[in-house]
């Protein structure tokens, strides 16, 4: 996906309902589609723990029933579909990977996205290609409060 102009949320975007309860441990089936998200979609999760911190972004790996199987770099787990949003464009990002080229205390706008988890992030001077694993979301409230935008 190449982002058009202006923030967009995917069609198959859900609404997070925060009244869901958190994670689930149990396992899942891996089927190709997912109720409007597919394997291999970059998802945030509505909630944070010790496991998985605010911001972070994990892969759908799979599902059934309601829950979606979801791999973050601390492990895979499976989520209630209502927590989790898929990355979308005009999401703020901030880079944490090694590429010293890519600003680590600038906020990019996320405006791509590819397969396999690669996400394209525009600065205010150049744009960058890296996997979704290197990145972290950020909300705009929070960006501006830290001194990031």
């Amino acid at each position: 996906f190449v982002c058009a102009l202006g923030p967009l949320r995917f069609a198959h975007s859900p609404v997070p309902d925060l009244r869901s309860s958190s994670r689930l441990r149990h396992p899942a089936v891996d089927p190709v589609f997912l109720a409007g998200m597919e394997v291999g979609t970059v998802v945030l999760w509505s909630r944070s723990d010790g496991e998985v911190p605010r911001g972070s972004m994990g892969i759908v790996k799979g599902g059934q029933a309601g829950l979606l199987k979801v791999g973050f770099p601390q492990g895979t787990w499976n989520f209630e579909r209502s927590t989790l949003t898929p990355l979308a464009c005009g999401d703020f990002v901030l880079y944490s990977g090694k590429d010293e080229d890519i600003p680590r205390d600038n906020v990019g706008k996320v405006v791509g996205m590819k397969a396999a988890g690669m996400v394209t992030i525009q600065y205010a001077y150049d744009g960058f290609e890296v996997p979704y694993l290197t990145l972290r979301h950020i909300d705009a409230i929070t960006a501006k409060r830290e001194g990031l935008m």
